[in-house]
């Protein structure tokens, strides 16, 4: 509301001032300077928190494991400045202690939810807004729930001897590929990362390379699951968890829009089928888009040859003349998508 405030400074100062538009008495709703001067510095102090709450709304992001390194980034950003009025300087105080009141960063909970996802995104894992003693704190209460979660037989699942005996009911041979990557040495990789202690498994995963900051952590727990197996099942039942109820209230929101008063009449089963279909249009229109895409690979892979020249085929065509034949038939699907 105060940024919109701010946005119409001019016309409100203008339509309050005319005296054709407005009475004498209306004078008085205007703003003095210093209070528009205020209202300016507190929207520039809010801005890091629309930031913030933006992330944490998002649907389709892991936003759990970003609390506590937004809340290091906002303590720090909304810190007092030498310049600032004072009311400026008590509203940034009352944020600061609010914030560490409410997300309890003073003192701070070493084994508290937020930090623990943080510590399992390959983004935030080496915690740098901790002190090195809650650090360690973390890894040991992590190290905890990989024992938990460890179950008899996991390992065994990877080990030597189980992948032996499925070789030895398998009537089919192994692929060229897959032997290709046998002796590469991925597969001995993955039994080797059965065979670590749950403190070896998350030095090794704290020693590897983190993730970029725009990457997506899920996707790189499902490509690096087989490699941290005890990891991997705390990360899954850690970094799902919604940070913010926004998701399920515009379900909510959208179901009052279809269920109207004009639509009293509508089955519960039709209702569900609108807000599922609402709900996962992006889903299903990248998977049309990818069996598309597919589609037309296919078709220039599979096109037939003849003995003669592509040239001689299409005379006509610049494209085929330049040697763009197929990059042109992908262009023109990529239209069609």
């Amino acid at each position: 509301m105060l940024a919109r405030l701010n946005l119409l400074h001019q016309p409100i100062v203008s339509v309050l001032s005319d005296k054709n538009v407005s009475k004498r008495d209306d004078l008085r709703l205007d703003l003095s300077a210093a209070q528009w001067a205020l209202a300016e510095d507190i929207c520039k102090a809010l801005e890091p928190f629309e930031v913030a709450t933006t992330v944490f709304s998002a649907e389709f992001n892991v936003s759990v494991s970003c609390v506590m390194p937004i809340m290091a980034g906002l303590t720090k950003t909304i810190k007092h400045v030498d310049d600032d009025l004072l009311p400026i300087t008590r509203f940034k105080e009352t944020l600061q202690s609010q914030l560490k009141r409410r997300f309890q960063l003073e003192p701070l909970n070493a084994t508290s939810l937020a930090i623990m996802a943080s510590a399992l995104d390959p983004r935030f894992k080496n915690v740098a807004f901790l002190q090195p003693a809650d650090v360690s704190a973390v890894r040991a209460n992590l190290t905890k729930l990989m024992e938990i979660k460890e179950k008899p037989g996991t390992a065994a699942a990877a080990s030597p001897s189980s992948s032996t005996s499925t070789d030895e009911h398998s009537t089919t041979e192994p692929s060229p590929k897959r032997s290709l990557w046998d002796l590469m040495g991925v597969d001995a990789e993955k039994v080797e990362a059965a065979k670590e202690s749950p403190e070896e498994e998350l030095q090794r995963f704290v020693a590897a390379e983190s993730l970029q900051r725009d990457g997506d952590p899920l996707a790189w727990w499902k490509a690096k699951e087989e490699y941290y197996p005890r990891l991997a099942e705390v990360a899954k039942g850690i970094l799902c968890i919604p940070v913010s109820s926004t998701s399920a209230e515009r379900v909510f929101s959208y179901c009052g829009i279809i269920a109207s008063h004009q639509r009293a009449a509508i089955k519960p089963e039709n209702v569900d089928a609108l807000v599922f279909l609402n709900r996962n249009t992006s889903t299903l229109f990248n998977m049309e888009q990818l069996s598309t895409d597919s589609q037309s690979t296919v078709f220039v892979d599979s096109e037939p040859k003849e003995s003669a020249t592509a040239e001689e085929q299409h005379p006509a065509d610049p494209d085929f003349a330049s040697g763009h034949g197929t990059a042109s038939v992908f262009e023109e699907s990529w239209e069609d998508i």
